[in-house]
């Protein structure tokens, strides 16, 4: 059987309803964006983990979502650590958040889908 360890950014939403939640793996090889299926639902923590769900955006598109840096018994940190990144066009973009060293120069990311047009913009300023 093929191990189920890999990168985060390969993980499409056909995984994802299979496998909503996935854990990063301890080893760094070959890099630390390795991630392993949780296979048991459900979790009582999140930490070290990702979470994939379909949302919906305030015009009605559906997207699919992975959500990390959640904290269940906290919801201040979850509030200020919280990373997402959104599948538009059979890739994942990566919402930076207010205190990302790249911050500045990637701009604050304005996800904008459109029904016909589902691709997200930045903002800078």
């Amino acid at each position: 059987m093929a191990s189920p360890t890999r990168p985060i950014d390969s993980l499409r939403p056909a995984d994802l309803v299979t496998h909503p939640v996935w854990e990063f793996v301890s080893n760094d090889e070959p890099d630390e964006t390795n991630v392993n299926p949780i296979a048991e639902l459900p979790v009582d923590s999140l930490g070290n983990r990702i979470v994939g769900a379909e949302g919906q955006l305030a015009n009605g598109t559906l997207l699919w979502a992975l959500l990390g840096n959640i904290n269940v018994n906290d919801a201040r940190r979850t509030h200020h650590f919280l990373t997402m990144s959104l599948f538009v066009r059979d890739e994942w973009f990566y919402l930076a958040r207010y205190h990302d060293v790249d911050h500045e120069e990637r701009g604050t990311a304005q996800p904008k889908a459109r029904p016909d047009d589902a691709q997200p913009e930045t903002q800078h300023g």
